[in-house]
């Protein structure tokens, strides 16, 4: 499959994405810190965070004490990421197939490989996995509408997912679910009128997620923007 666009737009991803502001950027960090805390692993634990972009996720995870190494296609920030002790490389898993880590982080990641690559992906990523490890995805939820705006808002997304499709990719690659959950939304940062909305605001967002799972599916399925599932190996 040419991928040639693909390379061309990479090549002006870093400073594409630079239009974010230094409090959503603290957000993000703060939203991945949440959903790692889903798979109840801690530190002194081993993480690998793949799709590592400029590295603040791992000097955050490696201050509150976890073991961290970080994989990325793009190569702009290895050098500056092992100057500060960070194992940081580019290319595919085989870079660490010598190794096990207890937490694989895939934030924002997937979406971004085409579904036959992911198959093939995720079962190297499993081979990575301790016997007791878990990997923690994100992405943006194609199973609700308001996940629409996430997926089709960067042009290097090239395949739908929810959380069922992904799962079903996984179990292909001898991981299986142990939960399912929306992606985390943080409170911090906002001030004035938004600090007083955002918590009625996520109580609507709920009540609609309730009545419309109930109504349309019988039961509650995350309808948020993005969704998170952490899988473990099938036993």
């Amino acid at each position: 499959m040419n991928h040639q666009w693909l390379d061309t737009v990479y090549d002006d991803y870093h400073a594409w994405k630079g239009w974010k502001s230094l409090r959503n950027a603290e957000n993000d960090v703060a939203r991945a810190i949440v959903e790692l805390e889903m798979a109840k692993i801690r530190p002194p634990a081993r993480l690998l965070e793949v799709g590592y972009g400029d590295g603040a996720f791992l000097r955050r995870a490696r201050a509150l004490g976890y073991e961290c190494a970080g994989l990325e296609r793009d190569p702009s920030m290895v050098e500056k990421l092992e100057a500060e002790g960070i194992d940081a490389r580019a290319g595919t898993p085989d870079q660490f197939a010598r190794r096990k880590f207890d937490l694989i982080a895939a934030f924002d990641v997937f979406e971004h490989i085409h579904i036959p690559e992911l198959i093939a992906y995720l079962r190297d990523l499993s081979d990575l996995l301790d016997e007791h490890g878990r990997l923690v995805a994100r992405f943006p939820n194609m199973a609700s509408p308001f996940g629409l705006a996430n997926q089709y808002g960067d042009a290097t997304h090239v395949t739908a997912l929810s959380a069922g499709s992904f799962t079903q990719l996984a179990r292909l690659a001898g991981l299986e679910p142990v939960r399912i959950a929306n992606g985390a939304t943080v409170l911090r940062g906002n001030s004035g009128i938004r600090a007083l909305l955002k918590p009625l605001s996520l109580l609507v967002r709920k009540l609609i997620e309730i009545s419309f799972g109930f109504a349309y599916y019988g039961s509650v399925i995350p309808l948020g923007p993005s969704v998170v599932v952490v899988l473990r190996k099938k036993n």
